[in-house]
């Protein structure tokens, strides 16, 4: 079985310290625990404007404090076998960020 996912996958606050530097910006990131979460969920439920400033729903708060391990290992020594290596997310990044900003056309959302 292979799975197609990043062999050396950032965590959520390493993949914001690597956005703040590329955007040359700061962002909040609060820290959340497990007694934080449904406070923090019913704010973006009930706080008026909340959700759509931090672009955030409840379900994403889950999500995102949700902990993962993924395998890969199957994928990256087959792809090894063809001289081929999954790039690490801090060298793409600001290729695709800057894609993003020259072609603000190209929708956010998921691909359907």
């Amino acid at each position: 079985m292979y799975q197609l996912c990043d062999p050396h996958a950032l965590t959520l606050n390493q993949m914001l310290r690597l956005i703040e530097r590329t955007l040359n910006k700061r962002f909040i990131a609060p820290k959340l625990s497990r007694w934080s979460r449904p406070l923090v969920k019913a704010a973006v439920r009930y706080v008026p404007g909340l959700g759509r400033f931090t672009q955030l729903t409840p379900q994403q708060v889950d999500y995102l404090m949700l902990p993962t391990r993924h395998f890969c290992q199957h994928t990256t020594e087959r792809l090894a076998q063809g001289g081929l290596v999954c790039p690490r997310f801090e060298t793409y990044f600001p290729v695709l960020l800057r894609f993003m900003q020259a072609h603000p056309e190209v929708p956010s959302e998921g691909m359907r």
